[in-house]
């Protein structure tokens, strides 16, 4: 049968996809060696973002860009439990009330600004005031003490480390009380290195502070983002030594490949959930029918599609959590079965299929597994069409009208669960409005986001994971991850290890 299914894609997909894809090798750890210091590097990106200056409105887009000069109070590892950085500790009230953080002294700002409580209240302050609703749960925020800051919560969220640690950068207040023409693109923190240098759609340019914080580093003399939309064009640099590093649009998996097999390290972290989002809140909808969506599960192969598609680099989903990462339970799915898939939609009434359209985001999905999902569906006799909507008919459909009795093939979200919930399918938002929830499913997504410790979070997570697949709300099939090629004397970037913004610019060294 697995033969067979990967025949079905291989004479569906346009321009006849070779099958023999070529898997990206994982280089073993580099034994550990003195860092060194001087040289340039030089990281590839793909369009330019909007800003990245302006740090109280900052998307994820716009905070990676920054992340050299302009500094979070903490940082997330791998499990995504928050980290002391620009504040060293933090203690949370008995009753939720309150959240207090003690800030690291004798830091200032490039500008010569002290960093401080009133600093941390001036851009808290200005970031709810421009985005209300950004700082999770945070009503106000008070300065106890020249280094001490309280967020006076109306509820507490675990999901506010997240926003702390990614987009929420500290700038200095002077330059901030500039205004936001003034400070688009001159970002101004904290960091390791000093903006230096912008040119529109072409680069942005960083050297080192000789007064950060973190004695003995940086360790490079200057740094250089550069924006390059074709990733054809910015491969071709990264080998041509014109650049260390390049951070690949999502879906670009060949031309990571080919770097891999140059010798190119491939650094990667989970990144979008992609998979059939049915509309079953409309009870018009034919995928009102439990049935239905369960059927969905059944139909395609996601291993035959991973391993012909994503040249070594999409890993299948079988669940709203993927493996490794709190919410995951071992051994649930649906694995592919053609024949039950059939039974349940005629038990739903279906017995010869019917016909549908699926709405995919042109940016973030592949036209080739676009056309393999096709494939999947008309071999069970659900014959769909395919329509790759632009971001602006995606999200109207995603934040507004809903996409009544049809299919979405949604993507977004990271791994960590309870802000991929909160996300995806918390009611408060009103987004992705056509996706059914569970019953008493926000109750647990509530507990989850309000747990402190981290056996209560799992436990919830794994609850809230079990509810979304017996409901069939979602039809998870494979995670697109966030990839970041880099040269072999590339050292101690952290780029793709904890989250797709969060990387450590002062603790890269180059050995050239």
């Amino acid at each position: 049968m697995k033969k067979l299914a990967i025949y079905l894609l291989a004479v569906v997909v346009l321009g006849g996809l070779a099958l023999g894809v070529c898997q990206a090798s994982e280089s073993s750890p580099a034994p550990s060696k003195q860092s060194k210091y001087g040289g340039t590097f030089t990281f590839i990106r793909g369009q330019m973002p909007p800003q990245f200056g302006w740090t109280p409105t900052f998307a994820a887009g716009e905070a990676g860009p920054a992340y050299p000069c302009v500094e979070c109070l903490v940082r997330e590892d791998k499990k995504g439990q928050p980290q002391p950085h620009l504040a060293t500790d933090w203690q949370i009230a008995p009753d939720s009330s309150s959240i207090t953080l003690n800030l690291r002294e004798g830091v200032k700002f490039h500008d010569g600004t002290d960093f401080n409580a009133e600093a941390v209240k001036y851009n808290l302050d200005l970031v709810m005031k421009q985005r209300p609703g950004e700082l999770i749960g945070v009503k106000s925020v008070d300065v106890v003490d020249k280094y001490t800051v309280r967020l006076n919560l109306d509820f507490f969220s675990n999901n506010i480390w997240n926003r702390l640690a990614s987009r929420i950068q500290i700038s200095s207040p002077a330059h901030l009380a500039k205004g936001k023409d003034h400070c688009l693109f001159h970002p101004l923190g904290t960091g390791p290195f000093i903006f230096k240098d912008f040119e529109r759609d072409v680069f942005v340019s960083y050297t080192r502070n000789d007064n950060y914080w973190q004695e003995g580093k940086p360790y490079l003399d200057s740094m250089k983002l550069v924006w390059i939309a074709d990733p054809v064009t910015a491969s071709a640099s990264l080998r041509a030594g014109e650049a260390d590093a390049f951070y690949p649009p999502y879906g670009r998996y060949k031309e990571a490949a080919d770097l891999a097999k140059k010798g190119f390290d491939v650094n990667s972290t989970a990144g979008l959930i992609m998979g059939l989002a049915p509309d079953a809140r409309d009870p018009k909808s034919i995928y009102n029918n439990p049935k239905v969506r369960k059927a969905l599960g059944y139909t395609i192969d996601r291993e035959a599609l991973t391993e012909a598609m994503g040249y070594g680099f999409l890993e299948t989903r079988t669940q709203f959590a993927p493996p490794g990462y709190l919410g995951y339970i071992e051994g649930l799915e649906r694995e592919y079965n053609p024949e039950k898939a059939r039974q349940l939609l005629s038990e739903a009434g279906h017995p010869d299929g019917f016909k549908t359209t699926v709405i995919a985001d042109a940016a973030f999905v592949s036209r080739d597994i676009m056309a393999g999902i096709q494939a999947y569906l008309a071999a069970v006799g659900i014959d769909a069409k395919i329509d790759f909507a632009d971001p602006g008919r995606y999200a109207n459909w995603r934040r507004k009208t809903g996409w009544h009795g049809l299919m979405f093939m949604r993507n977004g979200g990271f791994p960590w669960i309870p802000n991929l919930m909160s996300f995806i399918l918390d009611l408060d938002r009103n987004d992705y409005a056509s996706m059914e929830r569970p019953e008493g499913f926000q109750k647990v997504l509530d507990e989850l986001l309000g747990a402190r410790d981290s056996e209560r979070q799992s436990e919830l997570a794994q609850q809230a994971t079990q509810m979304l697949f017996d409901h069939a709300t979602f039809v998870p099939l494979y995670t697109s991850p966030q990839l970041c090629l880099t040269a072999p004397y590339v050292h101690d970037h952290g780029i793709c290890e904890a989250t797709i913004v969060q990387w450590t610019p002062e603790n890269l060294w180059i050995e050239k």
